[in-house]
C-alpha cells in the first residue's frame, strides 16, 4: 500500500496511480483511492511461472494537480 500526505490540503482528495511507463507488462493494478497495489492475472502468471516481479512506481496527485512519486520493491510500502 502506498501512502501520501498533502501538508496543505485534504488527504482524502489524494488519488494514486501507477507511474506512467512503470507497468509495461501489466503486472500491477492500483486502487486510486487507497493506493493499494495488487497483482493482475498477468502478474500472478508471471510469478507462478517462476518470474521475479519488478519494483513498482506509484504517483500520488492532490486536488491541485501536484504530484509526487516513489518506487518500492514488491512487498514493501512506498511513502509519498
Amino acid at each position: 500500500t502506498s501512502q501520501g500526505n498533502d501538508p496543505d490540503g485534504d488527504n482524502a482528495a489524494l488519488r494514486y496511480s501507477l507511474t506512467e511507463g512503470s507497468n509495461a507488462d501489466g503486472y500491477y493494478a492500483i486502487d486510486a483511492i487507497t493506493g493499494t497495489v495488487t497483482l493482475t492475472d498477468a502478474g500472478a502468471a508471471h510469478v507462478n511461472g517462476g518470474g521475479n516481479l519488478p519494483a513498482v512506481s506509484v504517483t500520488v496527485t492532490d486536488a491541485q494537480g501536484l504530484t509526487a512519486n516513489d518506487t518500492a520493491p514488491v512487498g514493501e510500502s512506498a511513502l509519498l
